[in-house]
């Protein structure tokens, strides 16, 4: 019971995304593919880099002085509605004992009032988990979220409110890492997971 808590918790708090170079579109209803680009804004554009199929090696500790849960992954992602969102799907194998693979579905996007937005469906865990930038500086190479699930944070909430930080680093067009930490009740933060993305294609 205690492995498969760990591995639901992991599944609910692992939001690694993944990019590459060369996106794919998902084709849209009205108007035409020119026209339909053109009204991707810059924030938007940032999300192509979160776009294509990458294999992951992550570590997650899920309490304090915990050994670390060493797992891998293939993560795989498209644009949709003309780069307005990303649509990911990953699988994730764990390295532990009685620990089964897992799956999960996500969807980056941006708006202007929240910012960047994620939300993330997996098939252990919370049903839903949602992260957003707010006003908070990010991107194009530093993308920092926080969690609005379960507080259901409004729009602009402060950060301090938040008990999950989302930080997705693109370090060069071939590797990303992904982290998320955790607040503590004595206001420090713990790292919780840690995801290295190796781009495949």
């Amino acid at each position: 019971m205690r492995t498969m808590m760990t591995v639901a918790t992991l599944a609910a708090m692992c939001v690694s995304l993944a990019g590459c170079a060369t996106p794919r579109t998902i084709a849209v209803p009205g108007g035409t593919a020119k026209s339909q680009a053109a009204a991707a804004s810059e924030p938007h554009k940032a999300l192509d880099q979160f776009v294509g199929v990458w294999s992951i090696e992550g570590e997650f500790t899920p309490t304090p002085g915990a050994e670390p849960v060493r797992y891998t992954g293939r993560y795989e992602s498209q644009s949709a509605l003309a780069g307005h969102f990303v649509v990911m799907s990953r699988e994730y194998g764990v390295v532990a004992e009685d620990a089964g693979r897992f799956s999960a579905f996500s969807v980056l996007g941006w708006e202007r009032a929240r910012g960047y937005v994620l939300t993330s469906y997996s098939t252990g865990g919370p049903a839903t988990w949602t992260f957003a930038s707010g006003q908070a500086p990010t991107g194009p190479d530093r993308f920092v979220l926080y969690s609005t699930h379960p507080r259901n944070l409004p729009a602009g909430a402060a950060a301090e409110a938040s008990s999950v930080r989302v930080v997705l680093t693109i370090d060069g067009p071939d590797r990303q890492v992904h982290e998320s930490f955790e607040r503590q009740a004595d206001g420090t933060e713990r790292l919780v997971t840690r995801d290295v993305l190796t781009r495949v294609r």
